[in-house]
């Protein structure tokens, strides 16, 4: 496994669990939240590099995790979630 599909995993993982705590999202379980920011990471990624980077550049200080693609991941998140529950709507 290449270094970037390892980040892309780490990132979606920890979005994940950030996204445990949102409120409404309690009792989803960690797995479930952990999927979902995978799913997240790769959903955020792709809409970043088609639509929105060649308008938004943005860098964040990196430490151990790169918070750009965090803040991406936890985007793609979002947006899952807000899809999935119009879903579950209808």
């Amino acid at each position: 496994m290449n270094e970037s599909m390892t980040q892309l995993l780490i990132h979606g993982a920890v979005a994940g669990l950030i996204i445990g705590l949102f409120p409404g999202e309690k009792g989803a379980g960690r797995i479930r939240n952990i999927v979902v920011g995978i799913l997240g990471a790769i959903i955020g990624g792709f809409l970043y590099s088609m639509f929105l980077s060649k308008f938004v550049s943005f860098s964040l200080p990196s430490f151990t995790l790169d918070l750009k693609q965090l803040a991406i991941a936890l985007i793609g998140a979002v947006l899952l979630l807000v899809v999935m529950s119009f879903i579950r709507r209808k």
